[in-house]
């Protein structure tokens, strides 16, 4: 089995360039499993997750699911080649790089 490399990192909903990544709210948590083929997306804050919407770096949206209504949720990354993606969860931003 090849090895998977995720990174996550959030990035603001903003409309201005003016922003101290230190102090974004940070209201979910990103993992890749030990199977290297899902990422668990668990809430932090006790929110619930409501909806999920993963984009390539050229905005083609790959992946969609709403009305989740959970504190965390798996999705299969088994089929993504190496790139970096946008996940939104939420309206909350974060990107995830997979290098295989």
């Amino acid at each position: 089995m090849e090895n998977v490399y995720c990174e996550f990192a959030n990035w603001p909903s903003l409309s201005g360039s003016n922003v101290d990544d230190t102090n974004i709210n940070k209201e979910f948590k990103i993992e890749l499993d030990a199977s290297q083929s899902f990422i668990k997306i668990l809430s932090i804050n006790n929110l619930r997750i409501k909806s999920i919407k993963i984009y390539t770096i050229l905005g083609e949206l790959l992946y969609y699911s709403s009305f989740i209504d959970n504190y965390n949720f798996t999705i299969n990354i088994n089929n993504y080649s190496t790139g970096i993606y946008i996940i939104a969860i939420n309206k909350q931003i974060y990107k995830f790089y997979i290098l295989r």
